[in-house]
């Protein structure tokens, strides 16, 4: 349950206490469905550039044999990608 999540490191964080009598802080006004949609829509498309981007210097780095280079494409920016991506999704 993502509220759980939020709840917990929040607490964590000494922002909140966990007691169940505890009041929770105000929240901040959620802006409208759509346009939070819109936004995250427009943050998958912008990595979905980045990661076809990753993918051909990945593939370049492979052809020309340079092993160590495509490694680190992928480490330190495809997988990245695209777990931010996933996490966008959900």
């Amino acid at each position: 349950d993502t509220n759980m999540h939020l709840l917990y490191a929040a607490a964590l964080s000494g922002g909140v206490s966990l007691h169940p009598k505890a009041a929770l802080p105000e929240e901040a006004p959620l802006p409208p469905r759509a346009e939070h949609q819109k936004e995250l829509q427009k943050q998958k498309d912008a990595l979905m550039v980045n990661l076809s981007s990753y993918q051909t210097q990945f593939q370049l780095a492979f052809m020309q044999h340079e092993y160590k280079r495509a490694y680190e494409i992928m480490t330190e920016y495809i997988l990245p990608t695209l777990n931010l991506s996933l996490s966008l999704s959900l």
